[in-house]
């Protein structure tokens, strides 16, 4: 076990939803998931009850739904929400799989019999994720340049120096929604480069090597905090669908300002 890390027995469990087509709930709780499902159930705008997929007893809930969650993470709408754009059949082999080495039985069931996952219809599969309505607020993907010259994110090459594109590329990739754009400009320049001298207030992300020319979005999230999102990658395009999107300027193409890269 982690150091630091406390076990909670409790269930892991996989929710599916009629009014959801597409997508499966993902969550823990240390109650029957059937009373977990009917209190999601409950909530008011939910127009359709959830159904419980599958579920299975372990000794550290949190830690096999954290795992999970991180093997699913390209397919999850939000990071604050547990809808995953997934198969059935694959989540629950995914979930099948990750929990194995945490099962416990319940009490009240004998020590030799095996805990199995519930059995359930198929839900049927979807060519597409469905079509989402756009979100208006403060989260946005800064989107890669029209002009960007790469299909898929690519790291910027080391050198020696590092180049600010790769400075900011470890920056990002190391620590994601770690930094608003403030705090980012901050670590690049003043603390890894040594430029304390530099504007801020003339800095626009949006003129970033990393998105102009090496494939990967910006995504900042409801808190301002930035993280990168490979172009390519079913994340991306998730965010494109349901948040403001802006593109980075065109790499022969740039308003004036601090060009900072």
């Amino acid at each position: 076990m982690e150091p630091g890390r406390t076990e909670k027995r409790g269930y892991v469990y996989i929710l599916v939803n009629p009014s959801f087509t597409g997508f499966v709930k993902i969550g823990k709780t240390i109650h029957e998931p059937e009373v977990r499902a009917r209190q999601l159930s409950a909530v008011s705008g939910v127009p359709a009850p959830y159904a419980v997929a599958w579920d299975v007893l372990v000794n550290d809930c949190d830690h096999v739904e954290r795992l999970i969650h991180q093997h699913l993470a390209e397919t999850r709408s939000r990071r604050d929400r547990e809808f995953f754009a997934t198969p059935l059949k694959n989540a629950i082999a995914v979930a099948s799989t990750i929990a194995a080495p945490f099962l416990c039985e319940p009490e009240n069931l004998a020590s030799n019999v095996p805990l199995q996952p519930l059995a359930v219809p198929e839900q049927p599969e979807v060519a597409s994720r469905p079509k989402r309505v756009r979100r208006e607020g403060p989260e946005e993907l800064i989107a890669v340049a029209e002009d960007c010259p790469v299909n898929r994110a690519e790291a910027p090459p080391k050198g020696n120096p590092k180049t600010i594109a790769r400075l900011g590329y470890e920056i990002l990739i190391e620590h994601p929604y770690k930094y608003t754009e403030r705090e980012f400009f901050y670590e690049l320049h003043a603390v890894r480069r040594k430029r304390p001298d530099l504007n801020y207030e003339s800095y626009n992300i949006k003129r970033a090597q990393i998105v102009k020319v090496h494939g990967w979005g910006i995504h900042r999230d409801q808190d301002g905090k930035l993280a990168l999102v490979a172009m390519e990658s079913p994340r991306y395009k998730e965010l494109q669908a349901t948040i403001k999107t802006s593109k980075a300027y065109r790499t022969n193409k740039a308003p004036s300002g601090l060009e900072l890269e």
